[in-house]
């Protein structure tokens, strides 16, 4: 089955380590994702303020990562920029616990890589539904205001 969707999207890994970014990169680029990526929360940020990513992919590693997330959900919902945590099997009721920071998901590594790209599939089907959900909901609200009493 194939995950991609129809629009290049653009997604940013955050990880410290260059193996663990190839090989996602590989995965997501094969399925026609453009990919970024930083190692550090301060890079990050401002990749994030710059080419405005659709789908962040933060790999759990200290408390930075989770301040990061904390940062993005001060300026963005859910909805705008959905959040992937990634981390190890031991890890995993600290990934649980991002989901009340303000993640979205997580995925236990090793990943499956169907699993990464559903995930990420349906949060980008989640971002744009909700867009077009505001974009009609203002057009009505726009011909209400404009219609005859």
């Amino acid at each position: 089955m194939n995950y991609s969707v129809s629009s290049l999207k653009t997604l940013l890994i955050v990880d410290s380590h260059l193996l663990e970014v190839q090989s996602l990169n590989n995965i997501l680029e094969k399925s026609h994702y453009k990919v970024l990526a930083t190692s550090d929360a301060a890079t990050s940020w401002r990749t994030i303020q710059k080419d405005s990513p659709d789908i962040c992919l933060i790999v759990i590693s200290s408390l930075e990562s989770l301040n990061l997330i904390l940062n993005i959900r001060r300026h963005y919902t859910p909805e705008q920029l959905p959040i992937i945590v990634i981390g190890n099997k031991n890890e995993e009721e600290s990934l649980i616990e991002t989901l009340d920071h303000g993640a979205n998901d997580y995925i236990v590594k090793p990943y499956n890589k169907k699993s990464v790209l559903k995930k990420i599939y349906n949060l980008i089907c989640i971002k744009e539904l909700t867009a077009q959900h505001i974009q009609l909901k203002n057009r009505l609200e726009n011909i209400l205001e404009n219609s005859p009493s």
